[in-house]
């Protein structure tokens, strides 16, 4: 549902190769709006709060991304209420360096 703060997000790249987009999306949610739009997976699975359905979506997320490009290495999986904290390009510079965590610094 925050679809507007992350199409700004996502415009804070300077290039759309430098990330992909792959969305589970519970079965009759409706359609994804915005940068969203048409990144469904193929087979969603339905995910339910606490339960292993969480894992089962993060192995389809994974093996959708990897089918559809074998140099995708980096991952943030993030749930349909987050909303992103830092710009796109401290996240993709933090994610490429390798450290494991944010700097505020």
């Amino acid at each position: 549902p925050q679809h507007p703060i992350w199409s700004a997000f996502f415009q804070g790249a300077q290039d759309a190769s430098l990330y992909s987009i792959y969305v589970n999306a519970n079965p009759g949610a409706g359609p994804q709006r915005g940068v969203f739009a048409g990144k469904e997976i193929a087979d969603p699975v339905t995910t339910t709060w606490g339960s292993f359905s969480i894992v089962r979506a993060t192995v389809r997320l994974l093996t959708a991304a990897l089918e559809d490009d074998e140099g995708n290495e980096r991952f943030v999986l993030v749930s349909d209420n987050a909303i992103p904290l830092r710009r796109f390009d401290a996240v993709y510079c933090t994610l490429m360096a390798g450290r494991g965590i944010l700097n505020p610094s």
